[in-house]
Parts: C-alpha cells; sequence; structure tokens
C-alpha cells in the first residue's frame, strides 16, 4: 500500500520540476522492499533529493487514497488467484512462512481495516535513514555539492530497529507440492523463497 502511494506522490511532486524538466521513473513495489530508479538531468538533482526526503520522511496519506489503493490490491489478488500457478505460490509460502507474516494469505477483512493512522505510525517506525539506500551516477562534475544536496535533505532522521527473520530449522528439509491443474496438460510444481 505504501509504497506505491508514495510512488504516485513522488512521481507527481517531481515532474512539478519549476524548470520544467521531467524524469524517466521505474519502480517496483514488493513486500520487503521498494525499488526506484530516476533518469535525469543532473542540474535537477538537487530538487530529486528534496521530493525523494519530502515523501520519504512526510509522507500524508488521505482517506480517499488509502481507499483506493485497498481497492487496487483486492482487484490485484483476486486476479492472481484465478491462476493456479499463483495458488501453489499462495500455498507454498503458507507452508514456508507458517511462522512469519510472509506466509499469510491476503485477508480482505484485514486490509480494509488498516486505518491512515496505523500507516502514519508503520511510516515513523520503517521509513528512517538505516532503511533507505541512495546511489548516484553519471557524469558529476560537483560531488561535495552533491554529497552536501544528500546531508541537507536526509540528516537527522531517526533510526529504526531491523530484526531480521531468521530462517528455522525446518527450511533444511524438502517441502513437495504436487499439484493438479486444468490449466496445463501436466502437474506442476513450484518451489521458491527468499529470506529478507
Amino acid at each position: 500500500e505504501i509504497g506505491n502511494i508514495f510512488k504516485n506522490k513522488l512521481e507527481k511532486e517531481i515532474n512539478k520540476n519549476p524548470q520544467g524538466f521531467t524524469v524517466e521513473m521505474t519502480s517496483f513495489v514488493g513486500n520487503e522492499q521498494t525499488l526506484f530508479s530516476f533518469y535525469g538531468k543532473r542540474i535537477d538533482l538537487p530538487f530529486h533529493m528534496k521530493c525523494i526526503a519530502h515523501n520519504f520522511y512526510r509522507l500524508e496519506i488521505s482517506e480517499e487514497e488509502l481507499t483506493r489503493e485497498k481497492e487496487k490490491i483486492t482487484n490485484r489478488f483476486k486476479q492472481s488467484m484465478v491462476s493456479d500457478k499463483n495458488k501453489l505460490r499462495e500455498k507454498s509460502l503458507q507452508a514456508l512462512y507458517w511462522h512469519n507474516a510472509f506466509g499469510k494469505s491476503l485477508s480482505i477483512d484485514e486490509l480494509n481495516s488498516i486505518s491512515v493512522g496505523e500507516l502514519e505510525k508503520f511510516l515513523e517506525r520503517n521509513y528512517t535513514n538505516n532503511r533507505l539506500t541512495l546511489i548516484v551516477s553519471g557524469h558529476l562534475e560537483n560531488k561535495e555539492e552533491i554529497i552536501k544536496t544528500i546531508e541537507n535533505n536526509f540528516e537527522g532522521a531517526n533510526k529504526s530497529k531491523i530484526e531480521r527473520l531468521q530462517e528455522p530449522s525446518h527450511h533444511d528439509a524438502t517441502i513437495y507440492f504436487d499439484m493438479k491443474s486444468s490449466q496445463i496438460k501436466i502437474p506442476y510444481v513450484e518451489i521458491y523463497w527468499r529470506l529478507p
């Protein structure tokens, strides 16, 4: 939810560049990480850093935005569960991560019960400097100026406690799924996991 709202607000703000230049932005929003790439002019870098910092530390989410995002997530989930491949993926995650939220199936009721206040608390706990990585590349004439820009926009933010997901002993065992599907001609198995 937050990753998509963050992406939309950031894109809108960055493309309001007073110098009239827009930036190409690509993004990946996932459960354990959100990745953004920006391609633009060097002269706009201070403005881009300001926009990123503003949305990273002071993201404001309205009830309407949250409601729209919940509807999108619900629709994506329903569409994905039409595929047997996605059903198997869901089963696999439940078996591998029964001890953790990664294995919990999406509950539409729980999703709809999330409030703006809860998201604000989540932002405060998780959108912190020690969870953020900035990479600047390209032809940079004045590196000291760029470092100063980053320091000015990203200084003084809180750090948060990062609790790593511990791999339980059952991950040493082999888990096998055999699933019949009318969508393909033969049974298939898809098992994968990534520990964040």
